[in-house]
């Protein structure tokens, strides 16, 4: 999330869309709503999921009824989730195992973000230890942090880029930490906040930018929707 009304998303190769790989793509919250004669309210968040979930139904769940496919998870099943999401939301708690620090440099070795037109990264990689579930933007709380590391605690509303669920596979070698440093599941499990985490280069491996944390420290992130949801949240409630 760039703002509250844009999102930034990377792109992998396909042909049936694009021949570019790693391209960037910008989204744009709509201005006007769409001239519909249903009288939906497309700017009502609760319609507006509502939609996004029965699109994702239609494209998941129906084509796999007969095959059972793994992603088929039945009518009444995906009843009890969509009405999860509209009362108490789902909660996700992950611990983290390391952090990739700020590299404010614009061309420096640890700042391969200047490629896509960002010359002043803010960003701090979280690494987390399995499956993140922190999506684009989240507003997710991190706690646990002591010492030096305590900068990390704290609440960041719309502070996530998406990195982590398999969107970035196919981006080039050079956003990936090699060898003992990490690994494409490291940056599968991660996520990118909005954190300037330069401070912390004294204590970061000087070649690479990582911290390895101690044990003890998580990243939580709820997932709700009602009729005052925000754009980031709503859009990260969708992811």
């Amino acid at each position: 999330m760039l703002d509250d009304k844009t999102l930034l998303s990377f792109t992998y190769a396909n042909n049936n869309y694009s021949n570019q790989t790693g391209a960037v793509v910008i989204y744009k919250k709509m201005k006007h709503s769409p001239i519909d004669t249903s009288e939906l309210n497309w700017n009502d968040p609760v319609n507006l999921f509502k939609f996004y979930v029965s699109v994702m139904s239609f494209e998941n769940n129906s084509k796999n009824i007969h095959t059972k496919g793994r992603n088929y998870v039945g009518n009444k099943q995906a009843a009890r989730i969509l009405k999860q999401f509209f009362n108490e939301g789902y909660t996700v708690t992950t611990p983290i195992k390391k952090i990739r620090i700020t590299n404010k440099t614009a061309n420096g070795p640890l700042n391969n973000y200047h490629v896509l037109g960002i010359e002043k990264d803010y960003w701090t990689t979280i690494y987390t230890d399995g499956f993140a579930n922190i999506t684009m933007g989240a507003t997710p709380t991190i706690n646990g942090a002591t010492g030096f590391l305590s900068i990390l605690n704290g609440t960041y509303p719309n502070g996530v880029s998406v990195l982590n669920n398999g969107a970035n596979l196919q981006l080039g070698k050079r956003f990936v930490d090699k060898g003992k440093n990490g690994s494409f599941h490291d940056v599968y499990n991660s996520f990118l906040l909005n954190l300037d985490t330069s401070s912390l280069a004294s204590y970061a491996d000087p070649a690479t930018g990582i911290i390895e944390v101690p044990k003890g420290i998580h990243v939580t992130a709820t997932y709700h929707i009602d009729h005052s949801t925000e754009y980031p949240s709503f859009v990260s409630s969708c992811a």
